[in-house]
């Protein structure tokens, strides 16, 4: 009774002597063991085993990150240079909306393609491209990956956050800045710190010019960190990056493009998404 006053002590020695665990039901005292029960029994209702929780993981996680077999349409199957695989990083399709904007002619209805609902962190629809280019950076055992474009530019930050989701390290070669001092934190530069980009700047150049900067930038990551580095022209304009918008168009027909539709209106910047779009529109007949 005495130690019942030292309650450290009395702690300290009652744990010693019983160590009680009744989740595991190791070292319990024989007055609170549980004779002949099966351990599965004393589990919490609801609380998975470790092989359910793996279970669970995996098919919440899906092909995300993984490389996945690319399908092209079979209406382009004759055109050459077939991407093989993409690396799965967005949630296709995307819905196509009705869009209600003030000053329509009453005789016209006005829809969206929803790519702001890929799933992909500030991309929209950039994502489609990058998910071909990227998985030919894996094939290929890249580590770094240089692009560039304009200092605010949303494929450079989309370029910076898929690098990190995959472990690659981004480069990030800014056009039209004469020094560094000039980058003002915010913004898309922001991000493209915030990702942990290692940033180029450069004057004014054309998109020729800024293209084969890039390409001397890809030699120069490798040489300096003896490591493969992939290189992605400035919108990730490339001959394979446009099957993602052929791919595109086969989901536009799917949700009754021909049927519903007239006429398509895209953004254009370095043109991949209208180029795929159109040779989709001739080859379907449209």
């Amino acid at each position: 009774m005495a130690l019942m006053f030292d309650l450290p002590a009395a702690d300290a020695i009652y744990h010693q002597q019983c160590n009680i665990n009744f989740r595991t039901g190791k070292s319990i005292p024989k007055s609170y063991q549980t004779v002949n029960c099966d351990k599965a029994a004393l589990r919490s209702p609801g609380r998975p085993e470790q092989k359910e929780q793996k279970d669970a993981f995996e098919k919440m996680d899906g092909e995300f990150h993984n490389l996945v077999p690319y399908n092209v349409p079979v209406w382009a199957q004759h055109l050459q240079n077939i991407p093989t695989c993409f690396v799965k990083l967005s949630n296709l399709n995307t819905p196509v909306h009705k869009w209600n904007i003030p000053g329509l002619p009453d005789d016209v209805q006005l829809f969206i393609k929803r790519d702001d609902l890929t799933g992909a962190e500030l991309s929209g629809n950039k994502v489609r491209a990058l998910q071909i280019l990227f998985a030919e950076a894996l094939e290929e055992g890249a580590t770094h990956v240089v692009t560039g474009g304009g200092p605010q530019s949303g494929h450079c930050r989309a370029v910076s956050l898929i690098c990190r989701s995959l472990g690659l390290k981004p480069h990030i070669v800014i056009d039209r800045v004469e020094k560094k001092e000039d980058l003002v934190a915010m913004g898309n530069i922001l991000l493209y710190r915030m990702a942990g980009s290692q940033i180029y700047v450069t004057p004014l150049e054309s998109y020729t010019s800024l293209k084969r900067r890039i390409g001397r930038m890809q030699h120069f990551i490798s040489d300096a960190y003896k490591e493969k580095c992939y290189c992605i022209p400035s919108g990730g304009a490339t001959g394979k990056a446009v099957y993602a918008f052929i791919t595109l168009f086969e989901e536009l027909l799917q949700q009754g493009l021909h049927e519903r539709f007239d006429d398509i209106v895209l953004t254009v910047g370095t043109g991949g998404t209208s180029l795929g779009v159109a040779v989709a529109n001739s080859l379907t007949g449209s």
